[in-house]
């Protein structure tokens, strides 16, 4: 397994709740809820979840809301979308 792909996976829904800086059970319920981006798992019921950093970051970053930019009046105004932002 190439070392990038290795850093991106993250086995488990304990080291999973890490990151959402969560309980094991609230990541637990997150993710059979289908509510964390990123996440999936390989095989049946019985498979370990796991969740890609990367994907994870993109959902994340996909939610946010665009930052605000200042005027030159000192007024603040949405930053313009990327295209196929909604």
């Amino acid at each position: 397994m190439p070392d990038d792909l290795k850093n991106d996976i993250v086995r488990g829904v304990a080291a999973i709740a890490l990151i959402l800086n969560t309980t094991s059970r609230g990541a637990y319920h997150l993710l059979e809820a289908g509510r964390v981006p990123g996440a999936f798992k390989l095989g049946g019921r019985t498979s370990p979840w796991m969740l890609s950093r990367s994907k994870f970051r993109e959902g994340i970053e996909q939610k946010m809301p665009a930052p605000k930019k200042e005027t030159a009046t000192g007024s603040a105004e949405a930053a313009p979308q990327p295209p196929g932002a909604a």
